[in-house]
């Protein structure tokens, strides 16, 4: 008896609906305003990477402290995207879909939170190095896991794209390409 191997890809998920509407625009939007911000951010930590090696303490202190404050404006600018695309997780995931937007929605939370306080004076950085080393493995977990599950369902952003975000510079671009795509 002989076997034909099947040709066709098995049928792919459907497309999850995601609010094009004007929440959605918003959120794209956002999400490209919040590209943007990263960007220089990335720009200022290069920076004060550089001025530590070429022992520019002064200047390094300064890019590192502009990438701060950036960072406590990008990534509440995050938020309605997280909820915009919450229905491609629940999809993927179904109730964990409902965990994976707590945690991408609570790492946000904490970066801003542990941001702000490093920027106006409430902790030092080495008070605030660990618990916001902590929060941004948390939000790259949500990057991959939104990747993996948006790779099938139509986003533009998939899980190698969503780890290079969640190690920071590579979050101007996954948030511009998603961004692009809810816009």
């Amino acid at each position: 008896m002989r076997y034909e191997r099947a040709t066709q890809d098995p049928p792919s998920p459907p497309a999850v609906p995601m609010d094009r509407g004007l929440g959605g625009r918003v959120a794209g939007l956002a999400l490209v305003a919040s590209a943007v911000l990263g960007a220089a951010g990335a720009v200022c930590l290069t920076g004060m990477f550089v001025g530590f090696a070429v022992d520019r303490r002064a200047e390094a202190l300064v890019f590192g402290s502009i990438n701060d404050a950036l960072a406590v404006v990008t990534y509440p600018l995050l938020v309605p995207a997280i909820l915009v695309v919450r229905s491609v997780l629940r999809s993927a995931y179904g109730a964990g879909g409902d965990v994976a937007t707590a945690i991408g929605l609570g790492a946000v939370a904490a970066i801003t939170g542990l941001q702000f306080l490093l920027v106006a004076g409430g902790l030092s950085f080495e008070q605030q190095i660990g618990p916001v080393t902590v929060a941004f493995v948390a939000l790259g977990a949500y990057f991959a896991l939104l990747g993996y599950a948006g790779r099938t369902r139509g986003l533009p952003v998939g899980v190698g794209l969503g780890i290079a975000a969640g190690l920071y510079y590579g979050y101007p671009l996954w948030a511009l390409r998603l961004g692009r795509h809810l816009a």
